[in-house]
């Protein structure tokens, strides 16, 4: 009944239709803007589990857990034990210990009185040292720090530091989403408009799944801003929004303009 109706609408007074889509269309916009800053990068642990239980219990009572940050380190010539670089190390351990998102840090200069061999946040060579850190929050939280920390990797004055860990991978996940939902975008919409018009025989034919595709786009994006503020949602919904709003808009599209030309 509702279809039915919808269809006489556009049918009986489809100008009307197309002014109240292009009015739509900013509002989309608007409230679709920033939907992946909304989006979470967890759900890999369950409230309520007896892991997650104390794995808080320790954050809360003694400021310790599970190391999920680290920030491997390779020597750039001088060795670690060299006391121009430890000092520099001791440095590099504050810093970190400074952000209010971490709670705890354990590094290789923690044991400086241990041989190298022996040292528990070293290679077996002493050419790679480890500074692991507990950070405090969820998984999006966690995240939002390894992002911060971020700074401290890269080429450095005495070594090249890489970050590694749960909430390291965690933010390169989201950042990954973004980048290839950019790429898929870049690459597949010109090579989709050219299978299109192949296909349809026409160039406003094709445009037309184009359109319908971004009005399913957006509008899915503004819905998930909503429900994203409200509970969690994965940050690949992106991704698979954009996959089903244009396979769906060609599909149905190619279904209609197929049936208009039988009859």
């Amino acid at each position: 009944m509702i279809l039915g109706r919808l269809t006489a609408l556009a049918i009986h007074h489809p100008w009307r239709v197309i002014v109240v889509a292009v009015t739509l269309l900013p509002v989309l916009l608007v409230l679709g803007a920033g939907v992946e800053d909304q989006l979470s990068v967890g759900g890999f642990t369950i409230d309520g589990s007896e892991s997650t239980t104390a794995e808080r219990r320790l954050e809360a009572e003694f400021g310790s857990g599970t190391e999920d940050w680290g920030l491997v380190l390779s020597a750039g010539g001088a060795p670690f034990t060299d006391p121009d670089v430890s000092a520099a190390g001791g440095e590099l351990v504050e810093s970190i210990r400074a952000d209010h998102g971490v709670l705890g840090i354990a590094s290789f200069w923690d044991f400086a009185d241990v041989p190298v061999s022996l040292n528990p946040f070293a290679s077996s060579s002493g050419d790679l040292v480890l500074v692991a850190a507990v950070l405090s929050g969820d998984e999006d939280e966690r995240s939002e720090t390894a992002a911060r920390l971020a700074t401290f990797t890269g080429e450095k004055e005495h070594w090249t530091a890489a970050a590694t860990g749960a909430a390291e991978v965690a933010r390169q996940g989201r950042e990954q989403a973004k980048n290839d939902l950019r790429r898929s975008e870049l690459i597949a919409a010109p090579l989709t408009l050219i299978a299109l018009v192949v296909v349809f025989r026409g160039l406003r034919t094709a445009l037309l799944p184009l359109t319908v595709a971004v009005f399913a786009v957006l509008g899915t994006f503004a819905v998930l801003n909503v429900m994203a503020r409200t509970t969690t949602v994965s940050v690949f919904a992106l991704n698979l929004t954009t996959g089903l709003g244009l396979g769906l808009a060609i599909d149905y599209c190619l279904l209609i303009v197929a049936r208009l030309r039988e009859e």
